[in-house]
């Protein structure tokens, strides 16, 4: 028996029936095309996540409205029907793997960043801006109008094959700025007591039931915000009741990015206790019907099946760990808990690109204990596999017809390919039978053919590596992934 039998045990959420309590919380990419959609390298990372194991894969922050607020420069573009395409594409790779994609709503308020918006800066109630340009007072014309696009962002999203949509009403994001007493002091049915406050909210998940019936809805909060004067778990398993019913998950953080110090309880760091907000999610469930998320350093396999077992929560949400082993999920199912790359909790994933805090966003993610983070594409290339993934095809593009050929053939021998009519056609492409016995006869006589005989054009594959990769570094990262990728699936194959 699998010591973390109530992790895997499946669970209601709404409409769908989940395969375990896993989630992969939002972790926003900020390498997307500059109209706000998803590239092939970004569709590779959802994949990825997807095929390691967990019931929910959220793609991270989609921003509703350009026209009243946009915080991030590149975050995916709900209000723009261009988007379709490459979420459709998202979506597609993420259910492959028996996953619900997901994706998380934001207005910003008073967050937003003047950098990449000149339009006013809305606000629950009037405050000096926090960078540089004061918010504005939302009438009630303009409440209305946001919560009729947070309804459309969701059908957009819907139409895009996403199932499940979280609605961020933490972490100081407009929906949050309402709730909290600290940036509401509104006087009118908007503001003053919980009620009012919760009203914003309340309309938005109103609306979007309305117009996507079938959706799941996650609603995310922060248990607390640390500072004093604002909200507190009480005041927040108060709201927790008035949401109760009304959507299907209630998923509990903790921080407000209008207070930097409470940030390393957002995004707990290593100097945090495990599962620090884990209390906050507790205290919650312990109020409602609907079940109950938690996030925030949960990495240890057996922290999560504690939190299961004992009942704080129902679902657990991983960021980071899920960036330092993607296979996280399926290493625990199979009993394989200490194989797993753990999560150092050093933030280096998410500090380069972490505006207003850092001046110049990097763009990329990186990891500390997994390097392979930074070129996707080469490892769902191996990983994946062959030509009906398309960010394999363009990792295939880059070697030759007979580098294909002899790449495929390996995967042949030992039976791991998807596709062995792929390989077929690629020997076809080739002309060459006698290249074909050659390798063949390579093949049964050496040990290790793919560290003599891949040889990889690097100078094609430069735009997936640092400036500074000589092309024997290119070579020996592509070598390793390759040699990884064929123990990993030998290993498979023998259990």
């Amino acid at each position: 028996m699998n010591k973390y039998e109530k992790l895997f045990t499946p669970i209601r959420i709404g409409n769908r029936i989940l395969k375990n309590r896993i989630e992969a919380a939002p972790a926003a990419l900020s390498n997307l095309t500059p109209e706000g959609y998803f590239t092939d390298q970004n569709i590779a990372t959802f994949e990825r996540k997807a095929k390691g194991g967990p019931a929910i894969v959220n793609m991270g922050e989609a921003r509703i409205d350009l026209k009243t607020g946009i915080s991030h420069k590149l975050c995916l573009a709900l209000d723009d029907d261009g988007v379709l395409p490459s979420l459709l594409m998202a979506t597609d790779a993420i259910k492959r793997h028996n996953a619900i994609p997901a994706v998380e709503l934001i207005h910003p308020g008073g967050r937003t960043n003047p950098e990449y918006y000149d339009g006013t800066i809305w606000a629950p109630s009037a405050h000096k801006g926090h960078l540089g340009k004061d918010y504005t007072e939302l009438d009630e014309e303009t409440i209305n109008y946001i919560v009729e696009r947070f309804g459309d962002a969701a059908e957009m999203a819907m139409y895009g094959g996403v199932e499940m949509i979280m609605i961020h009403g933490g972490h100081g994001w407009l929906i949050h700025e309402f709730l909290s007493p600290l940036h509401n002091q509104r006087t009118d049915k908007f503001g003053g007591s919980l009620e009012n406050r919760a009203r914003f909210a309340l309309m938005v998940i109103e609306n979007i039931r309305k117009k996507c019936p079938n959706l799941i809805i996650e609603f995310r909060m922060s248990g607390t915000e640390y500072v004093e004067g604002g909200l507190t778990i009480e005041d927040q398993v108060e709201f927790a009741k008035l949401i109760d019913g009304k959507v299907d998950l209630i998923h509990v953080s903790s921080g407000s990015f209008h207070y930097p110090e409470t940030n390393q309880k957002m995004f707990p760091n290593m100097f945090m206790p495990h599962g620090c907000n884990v209390q906050y999610a507790e205290a919650i469930k312990k109020v409602v019907k609907t079940p109950v998320a938690t996030v925030g350093g949960l990495g240890d396999p057996d922290l999560m099946e504690e939190i299961i077992e004992s009942g704080k929560a129902d679902i657990v949400c991983l960021a980071r760990p899920l960036l330092a082993d993607a296979e996280l999920p399926n290493k625990i199912r199979s009993g394989h808990a200490d194989d797993i790359t753990p999560c150092q909790r050093c933030n280096a994933c998410i500090s380069e690109s972490f505006v207003p805090y850092v001046k110049y966003c990097s763009r990329i993610i990186r990891c500390t204990v997994n390097p392979t983070k930074l070129i996707p594409p080469l490892l769902d290339a191996v990983d994946a596999g062959t030509l009906k993934f398309v960010p394999a095809a363009d990792f295939l593009s880059h070697l030759s017809e007979k580098e294909q050929t002899y790449l495929l053939l390996v995967m042949e021998r030992d039976e791991v390919s998807p596709s062995l009519g792929q390989a077929q056609r690629l020997k076809q492409l080739s002309g060459e039978e006698k290249l074909e016995n050659n390798i063949i006869d390579l093949i049964m006589r050496e040990e290790k053919p793919l560290e003599r005989k891949v040889t990889i054009r690097n100078d094609r594959l430069q735009k997936y590596f640092p400036a500074s990769y000589t092309p024997k570094q290119m070579e020996d990262v592509i070598i390793k992934l390759l040699e990884g990728w064929h123990r990993k699936r030998q290993q498979e194959m023998s259990r």
